[in-house]
């Protein structure tokens, strides 16, 4: 390792009190004893700051530093002031959120995994969980090759979760991308922008993670406007695409694909659902998305029928909706969504 301290967790604070003291119990916990955390304020209407402060004035086995930011800006906004800080020195760098939970053997089983493949970003699987009861709903990232090296033929890579709290990243991938600040998709767009950077991904196809779904966050991205934000920043990643050169622009068909998963399927899905009696034009605005912006989505080698058809059931429903899409019958997808979640209290990640 070029640094004595291999890794850095950067952790986004915000409204954060009932949530930290857990948080620093399963940091204290990890196995993996050499990392740093920023913790990075965002301002908070709670309690979040004393207790933050008291908690870091602690004795842990990991070193910490808290970055002060003056005005609110959201998630994205106080990751990428982590970023510009320059104080990321480290070979690897992981995103967390502090009202998640996950194992003790979690960091341990990232940094070796990363260390002995040479991987760029290091994924794991995770459980999404109810909140309020801790149901488990789904399990996620857990049927993944072992290590994928022809990342830009690879037809897996559109369906992979761009959640940063399951990534483990070499610093130097990073660049100049960063998180948008709009709010919806940060995440996303910020992988994309970083992942022609990347020769190698592994995986651990093990849940070494819970992300506790609220239902406050659910609500957020069944509104209409979530969906325009996430359509604007994935013109912004395209338009990244068209000025960093040629290697970028060969990751357009990936970039079509997730499009298609994310903003035709995925978001319109759940924003249909929540606004039912709206949900023609909306189908139809997403559509026209579609056709102007990313047109070669139908002739998208990633969601061809010999593709989608590799993969099972999932995929081959995104080979339905294309073709659904194309007829203009997309909102047959969203009431079998529907009665499909209702009976089996399960949901389907795009």
């Amino acid at each position: 390792m070029a640094n004595s301290i291999p890794l850095t967790l950067v952790v986004p604070i915000c409204n954060s009190a009932d949530y930290l003291r857990p948080f620093f119990q399963h940091l204290d916990a990890q196995k993996f004893k050499n990392f740093q955390c920023l913790f990075v304020y965002d301002r908070s209407e709670d309690q979040t700051l004393p207790i933050l402060q008291k908690l870091l004035s602690d004795k842990h086995a990991f070193s910490s530093q808290l970055l002060l930011k003056e005005v609110r800006e959201g998630v994205g906004k106080a990751r990428d002031f982590a970023i510009d800080s320059g104080l990321i020195t480290t070979d690897y760098v992981l995103f967390l959120d502090c009202d998640d939970d996950f194992s003790d053997d979690f960091l341990d089983q990232m940094v070796s995994r990363a260390v002995s493949t040479g991987a760029d970003i290091t994924f794991c699987g995770y459980n999404r969980v109810e909140g309020k009861d801790h149901h488990i709903i789904s399990k996620e990232m857990i049927h993944n090759p072992e290590e994928i090296t022809d990342l830009l033929h690879c037809s897996i890579l559109s369906y992979l979760n761009t959640a940063p709290w399951n990534k483990l990243l070499k610093t130097n991938i990073i660049g100049d991308s960063r998180f948008i600040h709009k709010g919806a998709g940060e995440d996303a767009m910020f992988f994309f922008k970083i992942y022609p950077n990347c020769s190698k991904f592994a995986f651990i196809n093990d849940t070494l993670y819970d992300y506790n779904v609220n239902q406050d966050s659910v609500a957020d991205k069944t509104d209409e406007s979530y969906l325009e934000e996430a359509k604007q920043g994935y013109l912004e990643v395209k338009d990244f695409y068209d000025h960093h050169g040629d290697v970028y622009k060969s990751w357009m068909p990936f970039l079509e694909s997730v499009v298609f998963l994310k903003v035709g399927i995925g978001q319109t899905t759940r924003v249909c659902l929540n606004k039912r009696h709206h949900y023609h034009s909306i189908i139809k605005q997403s559509r026209s998305y579609l056709y102007n912006n990313f047109p070669n989505w139908k002739r998208n080698p990633f969601l061809s029928f010999s593709s989608c058809a590799k993969h099972g059931l999932k995929t081959l429903m995104v080979w339905r909706c294309k073709m659904l899409y194309r007829l203009n019958w997309f909102g047959l997808f969203v009431f079998d969504y529907k009665l499909f979640t209702h009976l089996f209290r399960k949901d389907i990640k795009w």
